[in-house]
């Protein structure tokens, strides 16, 4: 009995050995546990930091371009501005020297005049005034000598000074409704008079295209600056944004490129209006600069089903096959060192990705495609 109660004792000592060190096994795996799900949370939470800093990296780098190449077009876009601003201020000159003569001339005039020279005299302004357009050198040339030659042959004098008057007119070389005029004494101050009248409707009318054209400009420069959050939504059409780039860049296209566009009738869509603009900036800034500043540049925009297709499309010295897979890596570039980042394409395909869009490129020597795929949003 002894040895039986010695045995039970044992094996209960051991039991409970067994049981304590189970509950320390226990403890020490919830302790792991602990720690470990702490270290978890830790982690995420660190991930998701650091996925917030790379999204705010990725929008100040958007930005960061972005100034970079208004920087470049500040030169532009101030000439772009003091072209409007020199037309104006010489119009404004006309206008006040137009008016002074008048003023001095047309009372006079008209007191000397009857009442049918009055209404034919009239009817010379009305039918300069009809916003005939302008003429070129050649055309002032040509049209001059025409004029100049029905005179001599009617032997009306002072014909070279009258087809002068006639030319700032742009009345053309039917002389036929003018005969009354032509036959008068008077008939180069008629038409000087007639002609200050006129110009200060032209001048006034150049006025108000060189403002709108102004503008123009200023609503575009204001547009690419502005800094959207990135998460701003809007319904916009978008050839308007297309044509935000076309006109930050109008002096680079001016000298020698004819911008062609094909624009269909589409619903607005939804995006980010100030990211889709910085897409077009560096698709066009690409096809001047392969274009070496001479050449086509076509601008489509068409429905394809469900998405929205923009081809911006260049006549130049294409992309090499080799390098086609490249194009789209960050600091990847084949323009000279100190002209291009590298990062203008890896940008764009950032925001397209970000917007539900695509971008592909077909090139071959002499022409060259870029084509924007993006979601069509019906406006509800």
């Amino acid at each position: 009995n002894r040895l039986t109660a010695g045995a039970f004792t044992s094996n209960r000592q051991e039991v409970v050995q067994i049981i304590a060190a189970q509950a320390a096994i226990s403890l020490e795996n919830s302790q792991l546990y602990s720690t470990l799900e702490q270290k978890v949370e830790e982690r995420t939470q660190a991930l998701s930091q650091a996925l917030i800093d790379l999204k705010s990296a990725q929008t100040e780098l958007i930005q960061s371009e972005k100034m970079a190449a208004l920087g470049q077009l500040t030169a532009s876009v101030a000439h772009e501005i003091n072209t409007p601003l020199g037309v104006i201020r010489s119009a404004t000159s006309n206008i006040v020297a137009a008016f002074d003569a008048t003023l001095q001339q047309l009372p006079s005039l008209l007191q000397r005049l009857s009442p049918q020279q009055q209404a034919d005299f009239l009817t010379l302004v009305q039918a300069a005034l009809q916003h005939q357009p302008p003429l070129s050198t050649r055309e002032e040339r040509q049209l001059r000598q025409q004029i100049q030659a029905k005179l001599e042959t009617q032997n009306i004098p002072n014909a070279a000074q009258i087809a002068i008057q006639f030319t700032l007119l742009r009345l053309r070389a039917d002389l036929q409704p003018y005969q009354p005029i032509l036959q008068a004494a008077n008939c180069l101050e008629l038409l000087q008079v007639a002609y200050n009248l006129v110009l200060q409707q032209q001048s006034t009318s150049s006025i108000q295209q060189e403002v709108d054209r102004a503008a123009k400009i200023v609503f575009a420069l204001k547009t690419y600056s502005y800094r959207s959050e990135p998460t701003e939504r809007h319904y916009i059409q978008i050839t308007e944004s297309l044509e935000v780039a076309l006109t930050l860049y109008e002096n680079r296209l001016k000298p020698g490129i004819e911008v062609i566009r094909y624009y269909d009738q589409i619903p607005k869509i939804l995006c980010n209006p100030d990211e889709l603009t910085q897409v077009w900036i560096n698709l066009v800034d690409n096809a001047i600069y392969a274009m070496e500043s001479q050449g086509i540049l076509e601008v489509t925009v068409r429905q394809d089903g469900e998405r929205m297709l923009v081809t911006i499309g260049d006549s130049g010295c294409g992309v090499p096959p080799e390098i086609q897979e490249r194009i789209f890596e960050p600091f990847f570039t084949t323009k000279p060192r100190g002209e291009g980042s590298g990062l203008g394409l890896d940008i764009v395909q950032q925001i397209l990705q970000k917007q539900g869009g695509t971008i592909q490129l077909d090139s071959q020597p002499g022409r060259t495609v870029f084509t924007v795929s993006l979601p069509l949003s019906i406006v509800e």
